[in-house]
């Protein structure tokens, strides 16, 4: 006869093991339940359950006593601050001419990429890239002006640097035109 050794059932422990579990995932959440629940109550305690919250007394508010006006005397006018201007400078769309900025001018992936915003609203136009070096125009492009809420903005240039005659430091000059009025806009940048 071979000795048979006996199996043992290890069941026990996986159901001990998500016993605990459960019991530790009831704690937690009973905890947090009540933590979240005190705190919302005007019971004096806080979340902990342990320490009185003492409350502060709210001492009532003297208002001062108005002096009785003499007979001779006139009542006070209230000064009233004058009137502020909603912004400094005068109305971007008044301007006899236009203006603007180059917000971003560099070179990405071999392509020279401009973008501009002009302070005007305008309903249309043209802006014409001119790229110069040394006085000399090295490259020019038109693109239409797209209207935004309060300002406008250039279509946008993405130029290939290969159509670019020069390297170094190149100026930009974009001539925007809408509505009989026109304006330059400069900026700079290395190739």
């Amino acid at each position: 006869m071979t000795a048979r050794r006996r199996k043992r059932n290890k069941r026990w422990v996986y159901w001990l093991v998500v016993l605990a579990l459960v019991a530790v995932a009831v704690g937690v959440g009973y905890k947090v339940w009540d933590g979240y629940f005190r705190n919302g109550d005007d019971s004096g305690v806080d979340a902990g359950g342990e320490k009185p919250v003492e409350k502060p007394t709210e001492k009532p508010v003297e208002k001062p006593v108005d002096e009785p006006q003499k007979p001779d005397e006139k009542p006070k006018e209230e000064e009233t601050p004058p009137a502020k201007p909603q912004y400094d400078g005068g109305d971007p769309n008044a301007a006899s001419d236009l203006t603007g900025v180059v917000t971003y001018a560099g070179v990405n992936d071999g392509v020279l990429m401009v973008r501009v915003n002009i302070d005007q609203y305008l309903a249309g136009g043209n802006c014409v890239l001119t790229l110069m070096q040394d006085g000399a125009a090295l490259y020019k492009e038109t693109a239409e002006v797209i209207d935004l809420a309060a300002t406008s903005t250039c279509e946008g240039f993405n130029v290939p640097v290969g159509k670019i005659n020069g390297d170094g430091k190149i100026g930009i000059r974009i001539m925007v035109e809408s509505g009989g009025k026109s304006g330059i806009i400069e900026g700079e940048v290395n190739i």
